[in-house]
């Protein structure tokens, strides 16, 4: 059981300050990276905690999912906001990744897995709040998924963030909808923006709208190039729901679970499984997303 070690006391209150975290997991993973350049991450916007925040808060999840741990600013932000007692699930490509598509060799996006055993000794309760897998998420997650799906957990917070090209939006974003119900708060990263990173999950979203097991509620997007084009918004989000009408139905935890236990829509639905490969890519985009924001940060000082 996955609960079975949350043993912060009823009605604890947290006291933690989110910024402090955020800043010693900032000063964390640069002094791991040696000067790799860090991806984008949640902390470079106000704006985007600020909504987390609101959402997080309104929710007040037990049970936190999510892909793209990086460098631990959203995990944070989501410990802080929701449930005193809420448990976080990440899962990161960890060294996998490479964000310059090798030029540092291997291991050079080491530090999510410093910053996720850093983040258990910063925030109460942390090591009983605190698990992230490394490795593909399009093999991770779907593994979790099943794993869970008998057992009565379900995700009451999703945030997708993992990787953003090929089969890999798709993957994260069906894996969480097998161990989720209706009742969960669905967030989505690298949505409703023009960047290139955000081409193939704006797809994906579109589709599994299309589809029906998507609901969206709304979006917000930065433009964090103060200096730059019109209408270019390298950085969004969207949040809503799932939805579990119909042929769906099966999938829902605490709904009609079907005698197959992965359920027999899988397929159709696409599983991500085939996403070799999908690690390639992102680590080229990765890199564009950099160049993209250091050159925002360099047009702001």
């Amino acid at each position: 059981g996955l609960m079975a070690c949350a043993r912060a006391a009823p009605g604890d209150v947290q006291t933690w300050a989110l910024a402090g975290v955020h800043k010693s997991l900032e000063a964390n993973a640069n002094k791991v990276s040696k000067g790799v350049r860090l991806e984008g991450r949640s902390g470079q916007i106000p704006g985007q905690i600020n909504k987390h925040k609101e959402l997080a808060s309104k929710r007040a999840a037990k049970t936190i999912c999510e892909t793209g741990f990086n460098a631990g600013h959203s995990a944070a932000s989501w410990l802080r906001y929701s449930h005193p007692t809420s448990q976080y699930f990440g899962f990161d490509a960890g060294r996998t990744f490479c964000p310059s598509a090798g030029a540092h060799g291997p291991g050079c996006h080491r530090y999510p897995e410093a910053n996720a055993k850093f983040l258990t000794t910063l925030i109460h309760g942390g090591v009983h709040r605190v698990k992230v897998t490394f490795g593909d998420s399009s093999k991770t997650v779907p593994v979790f998924a099943t794993k869970e799906k008998g057992t009565g957990f379900k995700c009451e917070l999703v945030h997708v963030d993992g990787g953003h090209f090929g089969d890999v939006p798709r993957s994260d974003l069906w894996g969480f909808f097998r161990v989720s119900n209706r009742d969960t708060l669905l967030i989505m990263d690298d949505l409703d923006c023009t960047a290139s990173w955000c081409k193939t999950p704006n797809a994906v979203w579109a589709k599994a709208q299309a589809e029906g097991w998507v609901k969206q509620d709304g979006c917000q997007h930065y433009a964090i190039n103060p200096g730059g084009k019109k209408g270019k918004f390298p950085r969004g989000f969207c949040w809503g729901r799932y939805v579990y009408d119909g042929q769906y139905a099966e999938h829902e935890v605490g709904g009609a679970i079907s005698s197959v236990s992965n359920g027999g829509g899988d397929g159709d639905v696409g599983d991500g499984g085939g996403s070799e490969g999908g690690d390639d890519n992102a680590s080229d985009g990765g890199g564009e997303e950099f160049a993209a924001e250091a050159a925002a940060a360099a047009e702001e000082a």
